[in-house]
């Protein structure tokens, strides 16, 4: 007779042999515990040698091995690596380009804004120094270009191959500072070339780009003047009606 330890841990039997046997062709294992009616002893059931043959029998099937996926062939995981680095520049360039051409534009807008007040001053310094008055009109440029740092001052980066980008009032010619309304416009950006001059005609608008406070839209030219006190101002097309040109 013989007792067997449950898989919950309980002892069932005593049972007989073929009792054992049934339960092994029922519920097959060769690791189930088991001891003689009488002895202390557990031991496996494939170490009983009357239950050897009924083990064999009754042994389960090995479980048939995992097909191992196939991977994707190296060309393949080339051709993927290939397309996602051309995704990835493509996004990159998508995003630093137009960066780059606004940072490109938003420097050539502060040299025009940098140079077309330097000139300003420069009228000034002549004005102060030539009895408070400002230069002729057919000579304004020539004037003034020793009282700047260089004569590329004179010209605006997105004005390519004008020699000067800048224009001045002609109604201002020969006036005196104090005797001029100080937002009138004095300097103005133009493609009259050197010593050029005249009035509202003669201003051009540029591919600047906007000030905040601007109110300028997508896609509008950009008007850069300075008026008679120094005071720069950067508009669209629409703001040229509030400016003074008559002293």
């Amino acid at each position: 007779m013989y007792k067997i330890l449950g898989t919950d841990g309980k002892e069932y039997g005593p049972v007989t042999a073929g009792q054992v046997r049934e339960w092994i062709a029922a519920r097959p294992s060769a690791l189930t515990l088991a001891k003689l009616e009488g002895s202390n002893e557990w031991k496996q059931l494939s170490q009983f040698p009357e239950f050897a043959s009924t083990l064999i029998q009754h042994r389960l099937p090995p479980a048939a091995p995992k097909k191992q996926s196939k991977g994707l062939p190296i060309v393949a995981v080339i051709a993927l690596v290939c397309v996602g680095g051309l995704f990835f520049i493509g996004l990159l360039a998508a995003i630093a380009i137009p960066n780059f051409v606004r940072a490109r534009k938003q420097a050539q807008t502060n040299v025009c804004k940098n140079n077309i007040q330097e000139l300003a001053n420069a009228m000034q310094v002549y004005a102060h120094a030539n009895n408070e008055q400002f230069p002729s009109a057919a000579t304004w440029s020539d004037n003034i270009k020793g009282k700047v740092a260089s004569v590329s001052t004179f010209a605006c980066p997105l004005a390519l191959g004008n020699s000067c980008g800048y224009a001045f009032n002609r109604k201002l010619a020969g006036k005196k500072i104090n005797e001029v309304n100080p937002m009138t416009v004095m300097l103005f950006e133009s493609d009259a070339g050197w010593n050029g001059s005249g009035g509202p005609d003669q201003i051009v608008g540029r591919d600047h780009v906007p000030s905040e406070d601007s109110r300028a839209q997508h896609g509008d030219r950009i008007f850069h003047v300075v008026f008679v006190n120094g005071e720069f101002a950067s508009m669209p097309e629409s703001g040229l009606k509030s400016l003074r040109w008559d002293p």
